[in-house]
């Protein structure tokens, strides 16, 4: 499993930016937020956000 952070997210897209994503994470305000962000940077790539 990897984590996924706004400062570390670009390079785990792939540097092609073509990998899906499903994202899984906790109820806390901080995953909520920072999925948003990521679903916003990488329209298309996030198929799913599980929280």
């Amino acid at each position: 499993m990897t984590s996924w952070t706004l400062d570390g997210g670009q390079s785990s897209t792939g540097a092609d930016g073509k990998l899906p994503f499903i994202l899984f994470g906790e109820s806390g305000p901080e995953d909520a937020r920072l999925y948003s962000t990521a679903a916003t940077e990488f329209p298309g790539q996030i198929k799913a956000i599980f929280i």
